[in-house]
Formats: structure tokens, C-alpha cells, sequence
């Protein structure tokens, strides 16, 4: 008889831990291949006509797909290594 969350031995407790352990790495290398991208490419779409967002999902989004891949797998290769 306890009270509050109960978490312990439910899907949204090991949903929540998983998340806990590999979010903030999942971000770190992210940030890190993000930084990689040359900033010219979103200068220059800019300059060519894009706007900010257009310049995100047409030039930034589509150079970082490897980098997304590599690690959405690494993430899922932890939650079920």
C-alpha cells in the first residue's frame, strides 16, 4: 500500500528510464554532428532564396541524415542490446 506513481515493473517506468539514460547522450552526439555541417551550406541556401525554415528541412535536415541514423540506432541498440 504505497502511494503516488507506480512506475515499478510498468511499460511508462522503463519507457521513462531508458529515456533518462539515452536522451541526453542521443543529444550530446547530435549537437556534436550538427556543429560538423558546414555553416556555408545555410548561408548559401539563404542567400539563394530559402527561407529559415525552408533552409532547415531542404539543406540542414537532409546533410545530418547519417548522423540522425547512426544515432537512432545506437539508441535502439542500447534499449534492446
Amino acid at each position: 500500500n504505497s502511494t503516488g506513481v507506480a512506475l515499478y515493473g510498468s511499460r511508462g517506468g522503463l519507457i521513462l528510464t531508458y529515456l533518462t539514460f539515452s536522451l541526453p547522450f542521443s543529444i550530446w552526439m547530435l549537437i556534436g554532428y550538427f556543429d560538423s555541417i558546414p555553416r556555408d551550406l545555410d548561408e548559401a541556401a539563404l542567400v539563394d532564396g530559402c527561407g529559415p525554415v525552408r533552409a532547415l528541412f531542404q539543406v540542414v535536415v537532409p546533410a545530418a541524415v547519417p548522423g540522425i541514423v547512426a544515432v537512432s540506432v545506437y539508441s535502439f541498440m542500447t534499449a534492446w542490446g
